[in-house]
């Protein structure tokens, strides 16, 4: 079975604010094989920040994804500003496409991140290949 094409516009949006706390920054950079001394994120933090977004359309049951079909495409951010401790980010993400490849389907979604006064701080998006799942194959 196909992705639903359906879907395609809809807004996820974070139940709650991400709290950028230097206890997570430190997790993040120790993750990485580093350490991190200060207060401003490195770029791929945002994908921390996003991911409560981006989980609730990739787990969407209407969105029809099998995790066990899933390959990461790519993924990509665009800062209007850094992300700094202390920083409490709302996060949505949308479905923006779903194309055929072959017998695979290109899912992409995009995902804004917006501080407590409403002000975008980052925007990223990314795909994932639906595999052999084109055409309503299963």
């Amino acid at each position: 079975m196909g992705l639903n094409r359906d879907l395609l516009g809809r807004i996820y949006r974070a139940e709650e604010p991400f709290e950028v706390t230097r206890g997570k920054l430190r997790e993040f950079a120790v993750a990485l094989g580093g350490e991190l001394e200060v207060d401003v994120a490195p770029p791929t933090f945002a994908f921390v920040a996003t991911l409560r977004a981006r989980r609730l359309l990739l787990d969407d049951p209407a969105l029809g994804l099998s995790y066990g079909r899933v390959v990461h495409g790519e993924e990509g951010f665009a800062y209007e500003r850094p992300i700094r401790v202390g920083d409490l980010l709302t996060a949505t993400a949308t479905v923006a496409s779903i194309e055929e490849r072959g017998a695979n389907e290109m899912l992409r979604w995009e995902e804004e991140l917006t501080d407590a006064d409403g002000q975008l701080v980052c925007r990223a998006a990314g795909t994932a290949v639906s595999r052999g799942t084109a055409g309503g194959a299963s």
